[in-house]
């Protein structure tokens, strides 16, 4: 990404114990009846017809998935994975339904871009078996557009609270993808696809925040991951951090590295912070434990 990055001063502690005396706390007889809620609809999406801002916000989510996993579908203009590439069709279908309906919606940033046109053009890409980079190019562009003209934010509007994440995490998402976050929790074996593993190789060139709190926003289709709509905004950062923290647990932290933008933080990948972190000077050798602080 050809994007520039802003140092800001860090949180100080302080403000890190009041973000993590600040738990959103949900009733427990609450919290069981929409946990039952969802695993009865564990195939649904996400609500249809919802406002302009959510259906941008989902339209980029799917944009950024077809982005990031393309490459598993498709390796030398030859489909390397019959069942990925049928589901990056289908996700860009889907894509395509909404794009169409945000053509016809006011728009808060005055624009002349046809989402359904860009979102045309990654789905011919793809149809061709294009290289993953050009897919890659053309769908970060298309989800660009799309946050470009609803306005859409994906920083998170107070700092995560990383406990807050860490008990939300096993409360909805170990069972699935493990309390370590590798893929292996007990309802893991009776699923296909199988869960995220988030500690495998190449994740951290996958994985950024803002796309964890997207998919636990709106799932994903054709899988066990249902949208979490009953969870904030809040919630879902919490959570969305907590796992990017999840390859850094062995790594004591290093405070002294360059502070990042919550913004910054939230939209980028650690292979990208680490590029980031070595052209700022800081060595190869210290960039885990900096990684492990941010």
């Amino acid at each position: 990404m050809n994007v520039k990055f802003i140092f800001t001063a860090r949180a100080t502690s302080g403000s890190r114990t009041h973000a993590r005396g600040s738990l959103l706390r949900l009733s427990t007889v609450a919290l069981a009846a929409l946990l039952a809620l969802v695993l009865f609809t564990r195939g649904a999406r996400a609500d249809q017809g919802d406002p302009p801002d959510v259906e941008a916000q989902r339209l980029a989510h799917l944009l950024g998935y077809v982005a990031a996993d393309y490459g598993d579908a498709v390796k030398g203009g030859i489909v390397a994975s019959s069942a990925e590439y049928e589901e990056q069709r289908s996700l860009l279908r889907e894509a395509a339904a909404i794009a169409k309906r945000l053509d016809d919606a006011p728009r808060p940033v005055p624009t002349t871009a046809k989402l359904s046109e860009l979102v045309a053009g990654v789905a011919g890409k793809v149809d061709a078996k294009a290289d993953a980079s050009e897919v890659g190019a053309d769908a970060t562009k298309a989800r660009g557009s799309v946050l470009a003209a609803f306005g859409v934010s994906e920083a998170p509007k107070v700092i995560p609270n990383p406990l807050h994440g860490k008990n939300l995490f096993q409360q909805y998402c170990s069972e699935c993808h493990g309390a370590a976050g590798s893929g292996d929790g007990p309802k893991s074996k009776s699923l296909d696809p199988k869960p995220a593993n988030y500690l495998a190789e190449g994740m951290d060139a996958r994985l950024a925040p803002a796309r964890v709190a997207a998919t636990i926003r709106f799932g994903v289709s054709g899988t066990a991951m249902v949208p979490f709509t009953f969870l904030s905004d809040e919630d879902r950062y919490a959570i969305a951090f907590y796992v990017l923290s999840l390859r850094h647990m062995a790594v004591a932290p290093d405070p002294a590295g360059p502070a990042y933008g919550l913004s910054y933080l939230a939209t980028h990948t650690d292979a990208e912070l680490g590029r980031d972190l070595e052209a700022a000077g800081v060595a190869r050798e210290r960039l885990p434990a900096v990684l492990s602080d941010l």
